[in-house]
């Protein structure tokens, strides 16, 4: 039989357990801090994806709140892409084209609502804003589902990406139409109303507050020996001596006041070529 003898060395064991109790602590410490970083990691992953929902949240509930608002103002608001094709039309916009969103979007809304011989000239307006990115006013007409005219007056500007590029283009509308044919109405009242005036043999004319004479007609100013240009924005006292100016003012205010037309105000003037001419006027407010 053959054996050996090993003496350990203590000193020997106490280094080795000395480095693996140092390695254990190392490696427990990078553990802890592995775990630590870890955790904060995860903290602040989960406050980011909180903050993210809320921020979607706020989003969502700020697009519904915008959609809301649109929907039910007044005034006309279309939304288009850059090839125009209609991704947003309000309730306004329905109401006065005829047409659904979902009627609308399948071609370029020009194609639909807008008469042929304006066509092209909308289309260059809606690439000039997209090309200069720049607020634009102008007025067209819509035909509507049931063929009528609609005369509309717009404000279009461009809604861009985030790297300021343009996505979309929003076109806001006020419906003119029955303004255009009040307006029209009035003017062909106007014009009527002027021609009655000016076959007139009596005087007419009308004064601001202080006496400046806003407009008469033919009749009035050969009574003064004036031509109308010369006496329009002029004050009336250019045709009177200072103490008739202060009657005739007087008789004016009178009036002004009282509400009550004065029949038989009687006074004379001095015409352009410096004779006297005496004229009854009733004065109307």
């Amino acid at each position: 039989l053959k054996g050996s003898v090993y003496e350990p060395n203590p000193e020997l064991n106490l280094i080795q357990i000395y480095w693996i109790i140092v390695s254990i602590t190392i490696i427990g410490l990078l553990i802890g801090v592995a775990a630590l970083i870890l955790l904060r990691f995860n903290r602040r992953l989960q406050k980011e994806i909180t903050e993210r929902k809320q921020v979607q949240a706020t989003i969502l509930q700020e697009r519904d709140y915008v959609n809301s608002i649109l929907q039910w103002i007044e005034s006309i608001v279309v939304v288009i892409d850059l090839d125009g094709y209609i991704v947003t039309f309000n309730k306004a916009a329905e109401k006065c084209s005829g047409y659904t969103l979902e009627e609308i979007q399948k071609k370029p809304f020009w194609q639909i609502l807008v008469k042929k011989d304006e066509q092209e000239l909308v289309r260059k307006v809606i690439l000039n804003v997209k090309e200069k990115s720049q607020a634009q006013h102008n007025k067209n007409y819509w035909i509507t589902k049931d063929g009528e005219l609609r005369f509309i007056q717009w404000y279009n500007s461009v809604l861009s990406k985030p790297d300021g590029s343009p996505e979309y283009i929003l076109c806001t509308g006020l419906d003119l139409t029955e303004r255009s044919e009040i307006e029209n109405a009035l003017i062909k009242n106007e014009e009527y109303y002027q021609s009655i005036l000016s076959g007139m043999e009596e005087g007419y004319f009308e004064v601001d507050l202080e006496g400046n004479i806003l407009s008469g007609n033919e009749a009035y100013f050969d009574m003064l020996g004036y031509a109308k240009s010369e006496m329009i924005g002029s004050s009336f006292r250019k045709v009177m001596d200072t103490k008739t100016a202060e009657i005739v003012f007087e008789g004016f205010n009178k009036v002004f006041k009282t509400k009550k037309p004065n029949r038989f105000l009687t006074f004379d003037i001095i015409r352009k070529d410096q004779t006297k001419r005496t004229l009854e006027v009733s004065v109307l407010l």
